[in-house]
């Protein structure tokens, strides 16, 4: 636990000075300060200068009605139900099944737009569980060992979307909690090649393949994003470890898994896992992580990064009416299983 850093508390009229905590340590806590919707909208709308829509990425175009949204595929890719619009610029936080622990994540940094700032807040909270842990992403640069750090320093990552051109029949009887079957038409808008490249594009993939899946999932396009390992924090200078796109390499989602989701958690994973990308049937939910210039990721490597970013956590518990704004550089964030009921709101945007 990075027990050097604790998290500065304010009330509601103390905005000024939960900014300027943002701008320092980049993290600042309200509690008991929402209690409905409209007052963590009216909170929101106070620290947060430019809200987004999230739309997944491109944030600031506001297509929540494309077909081609972002974030709508995401959402389709996974076999969520959608995020919630619970009103203007405010949505329900992520809604993984509450069995799964969902890694520590840094909002949409693995797209060439993403959030500044992400905010928080609860009008219930979970029987057990259901704590959104914070990770200090200065301190987990410093906890790896120098070789990972300077590989991901000079090489940055790149994640791999693999989309099959069918859905995946294997999965329509059993999707499991994670996903359904997803093919081009769902997952880009379309079955027309060029015209997934043309998405590609827009998307701001770096780079793509086609390639010949097995015979019942046609062509299989893999779409590559490459994105900054380490950033240097424009406010503090401080370089931080961007551990967003690394949540998704599936050695971290098993160690992730394996020292907080329980077994219910681990075997649903390695479950779904045997029956895409091992057994050779690649399927969007799996995202393929590497080094930036394509160079293995090993589970050595993998491992050293989760220890580190285990090692900045910081513990907290939600109380009913809590709202928690991070800086989105400078904090990962992350989600424990829970019982019971659990209500969180979400909102995104700049300073």
């Amino acid at each position: 636990m990075s027990a050097a850093v604790q998290i500065p508390r304010f009330e509601v009229d103390q905005v000024d000075a939960a900014k300027a905590a943002l701008n320092s340590v980049g993290v600042a806590l309200f509690p008991h300060a929402v209690a409905s919707l409209p007052e963590f909208s009216s909170l929101s709308r106070q620290l947060i200068g430019s809200p987004y829509s999230y739309n997944g990425g491109e944030f600031r175009a506001a297509q929540m009605d494309s077909p081609l949204s972002y974030v709508k595929a995401l959402i389709r890719t996974f076999g969520k139900k959608g995020r919630a619009v619970l009103s203007a610029d405010v949505y329900e936080a992520s809604n993984v099944p509450r069995h799964v622990y969902l890694p520590p994540h840094n909002d949409m940094t693995y797209r060439e737009s993403w959030p500044a700032l992400i905010m928080l807040g609860t009008t219930k909270v979970a029987s057990t569980g259901g704590h959104t842990p914070v990770f200090d992403c200065v301190a987990a640069l410093a906890h790896l060992s120098e070789s990972v750090r300077e590989k991901l320093r000079t090489l940055g990552v790149r994640i791999t979307w693999t989309v099959p051109q069918y859905p995946n029949k294997d999965m329509e009887a059993d999707p499991g909690p994670f996903a359904t079957p997803t093919g081009w038409t769902n997952f880009f808008g379309t079955d027309d090649e060029s015209e997934v490249i043309e998405v590609l594009k827009e998307r701001g993939s770096s780079s793509w393949e086609f390639k010949d899946g097995p015979e019942d999932l046609g062509k299989v396009v893999y779409q590559h994003y490459n994105c900054p390992g380490t950033q240097v924090h424009a406010l503090t200078g401080k370089e931080t470890l961007f551990a967003s796109p690394l949540a998704f390499h599936f050695a971290a989602r098993e160690w992730w898994a394996s020292k907080y989701g329980g077994p219910k958690s681990l075997e649903d994973f390695q479950h779904l896992r045997s029956r895409t990308h091992l057994a050779g049937r690649p399927d969007p939910q799996f995202i393929l992580v590497s080094y930036g210039d394509g160079s293995e990721m090993t589970a050595e490597d993998v491992a050293d990064i989760c220890r580190a970013v285990d090692e900045s956590k910081v513990d907290w518990s939600w109380e009913k009416g809590d709202a928690v704004i991070l800086d989105n550089q400078l904090w990962a964030h992350a989600r424990e299983p829970y019982t019971g009921e659990r209500s969180v709101m979400t909102a995104f945007g700049e300073r």
